[in-house]
């Protein structure tokens, strides 16, 4: 019987979720979607703090002071190593003289990304094609994400935000790369980023920029 009505409760909230999206997409004039409402009917599909890919115990990268850039629908992780680690996780300090080229796939439909990376610099350049990541689903987020985690994602969403996002994987926090922004710091880091919302290309400047001066006496 309690599996019946948990069944029930989800499948509600599938289409609480899908209602909203459509409203969404239905209104002209108001093309705003509630991303706080479609994350409250979501948060039924969320899993524990300990499973969650943000604050879990084995939410990964071991902390590096790093970005990655990610699907908030499946968080599949291209990583950005601006800042290169060995095998024991201890930073590497010195220059590399090269650059490095990586491409990544999110699988058969999702986001394509190909990076052009500098480290000796601090930059990245990457390159993003959503694919099957224009659309952030909430419910697909929220199966990766605990509650809280969820909702502190939806409260920086805004407009037609699609689904993908940066992560810092020294402080576990997600940023979302939506129609209204253009650039953010993240950490240690700045990422500044177009969108070509016709074409559903992105293209995002990274930069390795920690504070100059410590201030501690």
């Amino acid at each position: 019987m309690k599996t019946l009505r948990r069944n029930c409760k989800r499948l509600a909230a599938v289409f609480t979720v899908l209602a909203l999206m459509l409203c969404a997409c239905g209104r002209q004039a108001e093309p705003e979607r509630d991303w706080k409402a479609e994350a409250e009917a979501a948060s039924v599909f969320c899993v524990s703090k300990e499973d969650c890919f943000l604050c879990g115990t084995d939410a990964g990268y071991s902390r590096q002071n790093n970005v990655g850039i990610v699907s908030l629908n499946t968080f599949a992780v291209m990583p950005v190593e601006i800042n290169r680690y060995d095998h024991s996780g201890q930073l590497v300090e010195e220059n590399t003289g090269a650059m490095q080229m990586r491409t990544f796939k999110n699988g058969d439909d999702g986001m394509t990304a190909s990076v052009m990376l500098e480290p000796d610099r601090g930059i990245a350049h990457v390159s993003i094609s959503l694919k099957g990541d224009t659309t952030l689903n909430l419910a697909s987020a929220a199966a990766h994400l605990c509650p809280d985690c969820l909702a502190e994602l939806a409260a920086q969403l805004h407009g037609s935000a699609g689904g993908v996002g940066v992560i810092n994987f020294s402080t576990r926090r997600l940023y979302s790369l939506h129609e209204s922004g253009s650039g953010f710091g993240a950490g240690d880091y700045y990422v500044h980023f177009d969108r070509d919302t016709q074409g559903g290309e992105i293209s995002v400047l990274i930069t390795y920029s920690p504070l100059r001066y410590d201030n501690e006496a």
